[in-house]
């Protein structure tokens, strides 16, 4: 199978949970064909659309982020059953969707696990998928982190753009401490992008993160001091149980924008973490 309709498989069809009373309505299926700008029967992607990707749909239209000019980092935080899990994967198949492999490579860590081949089983064949790590492989997170704190990523790698998607980063500095050192001097860096996917944020945002983490995410949290630490405001506390994939977003200290996640395969974010056992 053509790894392009491995992406447009993993995106059709692209489904939003609905909106929350008070909020402008939200469409309940997003045609991958359209979301990706492909038209019917074509057999190769945009690669010169802007580097922006696609999470979902916000009251202004597509809610969308460019790691390039917005980043270098981001902070994708959300309690289990959130949706936190979904939006990586968004994330990570909407930007494959507009980045050939040779130019994008991604080193997916799954701290979480879960069954079904745990937080990133839907992506993980994608051909810009470097490496799936967990915690259990220790010695090759550590040789991998090394190789791209020592900027040898193109040769390790290959592509010239490299992100480290994290699920569970409290999870990943429990389970392998020696972790924090490699992690701390990424976040310093502006060579590699991480993504951060966190059910505690109070645990991960050290004063060079809030600094660095251009993009800061938050989906449903259990306190206002957790919501507090990533947004500046409490409203990701305020999230219904019952609105799974909504989120508020804070972009370079701009005006914070709420939005519902677009979630792959048709799943919704509760019944994705039920399935797959995480948030």
């Amino acid at each position: 199978v053509a790894w392009t309709e491995k992406i447009a498989r993993a995106l059709a069809p692209v489904r939003l949970a609905g909106a929350a009373a008070g909020t402008p309505p939200l469409p309940v299926l997003v045609p991958a064909a359209p979301h990706l700008g492909l038209s019917e029967g074509e057999r190769s992607l945009p690669w010169a659309a802007p580097s922006e990707v696609r999470l979902g749909v916000c009251a202004d239209g597509p809610f969308t982020i460019d790691l390039d000019r917005d980043g270098p980092h981001v902070v994708v935080a959300g309690a289990p059953g959130s949706g936190r899990t979904q939006l990586l994967r968004t994330l990570v198949c909407g930007m494959a969707a507009t980045h050939r492999p040779d130019a994008l490579g991604f080193v997916l860590i799954d701290a979480v696990g879960g069954s079904d081949g745990g937080s990133f089983a839907d992506v993980a064949e994608l051909p810009h998928c470097a490496a799936v790590l967990s915690p259990t492989d220790g010695a090759s997170l550590d040789r991998v982190l090394s190789s791209l704190i020592a900027g040898r990523s193109r040769a390790s790698l290959g592509p010239a753009k490299v992100v480290v998607v994290i699920d569970g980063v409290e999870q990943l500095l429990g389970s392998l401490p020696s972790m924090a050192g490699p992690l701390n001097e990424l976040v310093q860096s502006a060579s590699v992008h991480l993504v951060l996917g966190t059910q505690r944020p109070s645990t991960v945002m050290t004063a060079r993160l809030r600094e660095t983490a251009g993009v800061r995410i938050a989906l449903r949290l259990e306190s206002s001091a957790e919501s507090l630490e990533v947004l500046e405001s409490p409203a990701a506390a305020t999230i219904a149980r019952s609105t799974p994939g909504r989120a508020y977003a804070r972009v370079r200290q701009g005006r914070l924008v709420g939005f519902q996640v677009a979630l792959l395969d048709g799943a919704t974010a509760a019944g994705g973490a039920e399935q797959h056992g995480v948030g």
